[in-house]
């Protein structure tokens, strides 16, 4: 019962997150939108060829197992709102798998708490993991499975039977959902859940990634990093207020030295790689704050009260300010999923919506513009496509989840590398843009109208002129709040073509 409240503040918390801040960039787009293709064409092998990762497939296959797992946790979320009497939007779906997404987050942990304690369990899931979504988390598993080796926690010849055997189960859940249940083809039952999305025979798409990424050295396209960026940056922004008492504990209890040691070794194992990301190392974050607890355990041992409280105080509120200000940032950082909802409001699908109709989350805006009477055929740019534009957000394209939603279909275009000039022909079959190029400065204006500007985080910036009171205030508490400022520049432009 004790666990009630901390457990109801995460859900709370990480759902206003969800709420506030709802699109994904580049990162997530693959199993976003494959979430979506699955939930809106179906699984069978008939409607694969409208699935998004044919036309845009990414360095390197990826697995759709998360996404299949997270269209069916969605579906009972998406069945109660329509059984409500609400007109479910593309957009209304998208918040309903992020919904999901922070459920199954949430709640996996609490489902193998109790079983946890078993290693087997542990070296278990750990190698599913690795097997089936993400390859990099073998170098975890290897220091973990040494340590417990060294600490006799478990046999040698136990571990490596419990590792060939999860590993062969973890391909065998693969190899489970085959062809046979999506199209009652009993000669298909080796056929991979990957082989039949991607249309190739037996892919493994953590293998691809680890020869794309290791052996090929490919991920360094992306950018390098110095060798210690995981430590002396990654992982200080990642714990925040967290990270001091983290070494603390690691100073003064045996048990964080005991538990971090493996982290730490991940962490110096995938420094090795040129290409480096704070995502690539958050499965330790769990394991340094646990540390960071040791550690202020610690300090109420000392039994002096004030000091805890005065400690202990000062890490919830940094924390909280520090996620205040991340969250700030987060949902102005987003300015390709801004544009798309704001060119829906701006341009009516179709000329009335029904006063009848009950939106859950994306309710219809007033058209500032009349109803458009040709075909819409927009361009959408690569920074938008990076920002939050997802398929969710195609609410004009079929197919429509609400028939009532239905209207005259619009094209939705994300050809790369186009230049302004691209543009600029007579001949271009676009008639808006969501440009990332400027139009008061580039060749755009000449056949291109601005309808509005999108703008996006740029970074914080202190105004200590104001601070030090060099510039007049009403009082102390305007200078406090004033002086800190969230920057914001125009990142994209909604563009309409003019007419002849």
């Amino acid at each position: 019962m004790l666990s009630v409240g901390p457990d109801a503040l995460m859900f709370v918390t990480g759902w206003i997150h969800v709420l506030s801040s709802p699109f994904s960039k580049v990162e997530e787009s693959f199993n976003l939108h494959a979430t979506h293709d699955v939930l809106m064409y179906g699984v069978g092998i008939d409607n694969l060829y409208n699935y998004d990762h044919f036309t845009f497939p990414g360095a390197v296959p990826r697995t759709f197992i998360g996404s299949i797992l997270l269209a069916w946790l969605a579906t009972p979320f998406v069945k109660a709102a329509d059984s409500l009497g609400f007109t479910l939007t593309k957009f209304d779906l998208q918040i309903l798998v992020n919904l999901s997404t922070y459920l199954l987050i949430n709640g996996a942990p609490r489902l193998i708490r109790q079983p946890s304690r078993n290693i087997n369990v542990v070296i278990g899931l750990l190698t599913f993991t690795a097997v089936v979504f993400r390859a990099e988390v073998a170098l975890l598993l290897a220091p973990l499975s040494l340590q417990l080796l060294w600490k006799r926690r478990i046999a040698f010849w136990r571990l490596v039977q419990v590792g060939i055997i999860s590993g062969l189960l973890s391909l065998g859940i693969v190899i489970s959902y085959i062809r046979r249940v999506l199209t009652n083809d009993p000669s298909a039952l080796t056929t991979l859940v990957d082989s039949h999305f991607w249309g190739k025979e037996l892919l493994w798409p953590e293998f691809s990634g680890i020869y794309f990424n290791v052996v090929e050295g490919k991920s360094s396209e992306w950018g390098t990093s110095p060798p210690l960026t995981y430590f002396v940056s990654s992982l200080p922004k990642l714990l925040a207020a967290g990270f001091p008492p983290s070494i603390l504990g690691l100073i003064v209890d045996r048990r964080a030295r005991s538990l971090v040691i493996p982290s730490l070794a991940f962490i110096s194992l995938m420094s090795c790689l040129g290409h480096k990301e704070w995502r690539f190392i958050v499965y330790t974050v769990p394991i340094f704050n646990i540390a960071a607890s040791l550690g202020m355990t610690w300090v109420l041992r000392l039994r002096k009260p004030l000091i805890f409280l005065v400690v202990a105080g000062g890490i919830l509120g940094a924390n909280f300010a520090y996620q205040v200000l991340l969250t700030a940032a987060s949902i102005n950082n987003y300015p390709g999923g801004e544009a798309m909802l704001r060119l829906h409001q701006l341009y009516a699908a179709t000329p009335t919506t029904p006063t009848t109709t009950r939106i859950l989350f994306t309710r219809p805006q007033p058209s500032t513009f009349e109803h458009l009477t040709t075909p819409v055929h927009v361009h959408i740019s690569n920074l938008a496509a990076q920002s939050g534009a997802s398929l969710f957000l195609h609410l004009n394209s079929p197919p429509y989840f609400s028939a009532s939603l239905a209207g005259a279909p619009w094209i939705y275009n994300k050809t790369e590398n186009l230049s302004p000039t691209s543009f600029t022909f007579p001949s271009t079959p676009f008639t808006h843009l969501i440009s990332e190029f400027s139009p008061e400065n580039s060749s755009l204006r000449e056949i291109w109208q601005t309808k509005e500007a999108i703008q996006g985080f740029d970074r914080y910036w202190i105004d200590w002129d104001l601070l030090k009171g060099r510039k007049e205030a009403a009082n102390l508490w305007t200078r406090l709040t004033q002086s800190f400022v969230l920057k914001k520049s125009d990142k994209l432009w909604i563009l309409e073509r003019k007419a002849p």
